[in-house]
């Protein structure tokens, strides 16, 4: 398996984990959720995230607009939710949807 390979299992594993199958019960938002919460890209390399509202049935859709930053747009930059690997080091990527909020830590490492 090669190193991007196992990247693309360990990003995929960090995903599935999350995924436990609990209804929650609709009394209110409870916050904006990303998935993969940490992943390791090199540079050049691009990865998905997802964000969500728990529970999704609160918000027509899900989250709906989400705006999405970077700590270190040098490190790693987002558009809509495609994070970029640029540089070696580490980021925090962020989701937010009006008061909520959820993170990607997420770490790039040199080619």
């Amino acid at each position: 398996m090669s190193f991007r390979q196992g990247l693309l299992v360990s990003a995929l594993a960090l995903a599935l984990a999350g995924c436990t199958g609990t209804t929650m019960p609709n009394t209110g938002a409870t916050g904006v959720f990303v998935q993969p919460t940490a992943a390791t890209l090199v540079v050049g390399d691009t990865l998905r995230i997802t964000a969500f509202m728990s529970p999704t049935d609160l918000v027509p859709g899900g989250v709906g607009a989400v705006q999405w930053r970077s700590s270190n747009a040098g490190v790693a930059n987002v558009a809509a939710g495609l994070v970029t690997g640029m540089s070696a080091g580490q980021a925090s990527i962020t989701a937010s949807a009006g008061q909520y909020s959820g993170s990607a830590q997420i770490r790039v490492l040199a080619p």
